[in-house]
């Protein structure tokens, strides 16, 4: 169940590097709880700082090899679950559980959508709904001396 990277560009980094692929946010969401472990906040574009390179490249990696076996929505989903809320890196031992039961969820969701019934779409026009009144602003006292002025 790989997922394939060439959709690459799909989140927002919060950290100045632009849309970024699923690993990249993967990797700065796990330096963000070590930073927040630590009390300390993140920099912009912290992995060229070396203080962080090495933790950021390292949880790119991780990431990287998760992905190979997970969607990145499970990955998402296992790390905000509460038993992942307590990983501060991607090599935690007990996650490979927790993502193999959000893999389950997913790939239930993912046979139950394929599974319903296509919409059907209808030969007939659209009935049409009453129309709404136009938008008349409000008198105020500024419009009436206006419309006083002209009279």
């Amino acid at each position: 169940m790989a997922k394939n990277l060439s959709e690459s560009s799909r989140y927002q980094s919060r950290y100045g590097g632009g849309w970024v692929a699923p690993p990249q946010i993967l990797a700065e969401v796990m330096c963000e709880r070590i930073a927040g472990k630590e009390k300390t906040s993140l920099p912009a574009k912290f992995w060229d700082v070396p203080r962080w390179q090495k933790h950021f490249l390292m949880q790119l990696r991780l990431a990287l090899k998760l992905l190979d076996k997970y969607h990145p929505s499970v990955i998402s989903r296992g790390i905000r679950s509460n038993d992942g809320r307590r990983a501060f890196s991607f090599g935690a031992p007990f996650l490979k559980d927790i993502f193999d039961r959000e893999q389950l969820k997913y790939d239930t969701e993912i046979t139950s959508l394929s599974s319903l019934p296509a919409p059907v779409v209808s030969d007939e026009p659209a009935v049409e709904s009453a129309t709404r009144p136009c938008f008349a602003p409000r008198r105020n006292l500024k419009s009436r001396l206006e419309e006083l002025d002209r009279d």
